[in-house]
């Protein structure tokens, strides 16, 4: 899916930087993207037109979107033409980005709003991580509801998670 999204961008004059992934993206169908490389957009919508007063002017304002090297866009997060997101940045799920996210940002909400920066995030995920004791086996929902109920997050492995979203976890 990612690489046919890639190609579709490409095709159209855009640019796909190495390492992207996208899950579930909607985007217009041109090519006015630019994705760095090291980015992750999961199930989130790139809009580079606006057709809001098209039945009365006739016209679309259309305006490409610019998004750095290692960024993460959540899901049904919505990003508006013209918006330049810069490099080192988190947007969470559901946000709206209508302004130009400058770089080593986190930011969520509707309208967006800075929450951190993105090292004082990682720092601080990092050391959540650091200091839990990853789950080193397969999990199940039961698992989740019994073993793990007194924790608000559990560390898994990406290999696991992999399994765990295609239905293979707990089979072992």
């Amino acid at each position: 899916y990612t690489n046919q999204i890639a190609d579709r961008i490409r095709l159209r004059g855009g640019y796909v930087g190495e390492n992207a992934d996208f899950y579930e993206l909607k985007i217009d169908n041109n090519g006015l993207f630019y994705i760095g490389d090291n980015v992750t957009l999961s199930q989130c919508r790139l809009l580079t037109h606006d057709a809001c007063l098209c039945k009365t002017s006739g016209c679309v304002r259309m305006a490409p979107i610019f998004i750095g090297n290692n960024v993460f866009i959540g899901a049904d997060a919505i990003v508006l033409p013209g918006v330049k997101i810069g490099d080192n940045c988190i947007i969470g799920a559901g946000s709206v980005i209508a302004h130009d996210i400058p770089e080593n940002s986190i930011v969520v909400g509707n309208p967006c709003k800075i929450v951190c920066r993105f090292d004082e995030f990682v720092e601080k995920e990092y050391e959540r991580i650091s200091t839990s004791k990853p789950v080193e086996k397969d999990c199940t929902l039961q698992d989740f509801q019994s073993k793990y109920e007194k924790y608000k997050y559990v560390v898994i492995k990406k290999d696991m998670y992999q399994q765990f979203i295609s239905g293979k976890a707990g089979n072992s």
